[in-house]
């Protein structure tokens, strides 16, 4: 895996991660993991109650514009596969709604 955020990984404890659950693409992907900022717990759990979803906003417009980027930079015309976990599995539900015109792209 070829982190596209070169430099930015100081942490091992975040490429470990990715390497454990992204390990399922192991030898049959190229994988684009981009890093974008996300919400607290504590911001998960207000949002049950309160629809201001501002700290998810700012975190799918990372997302957006990763995937903006990486069509641009990467993709080359190739097929490819949405996959997360956690907050990110749950911000990419959103991505094909918004990005994808052809109604049979959007199948979760």
């Amino acid at each position: 895996m070829e982190s596209v955020n070169k430099g930015s990984r100081k942490n091992t404890g975040i490429s470990n991660c990715i390497k454990s659950q992204a390990s399922i693409f192991n030898g049959c992907a190229n994988l684009y993991v981009p890093l974008f900022r996300q919400a607290t717990i504590f911001i998960l759990e207000a949002r049950k109650n309160d629809h201001n979803n501002r700290a998810i906003d700012v975190a799918y417009t990372d997302v957006e514009q990763a995937f903006d980027y990486y069509m641009i930079n990467f993709n080359k015309g190739k097929p490819f596969t949405l996959a997360g976990h956690s907050q990110g599995s749950e911000l990419l539900l959103t991505l094909p709604k918004n990005r994808f015109s052809d109604k049979s792209l959007q199948k979760n």
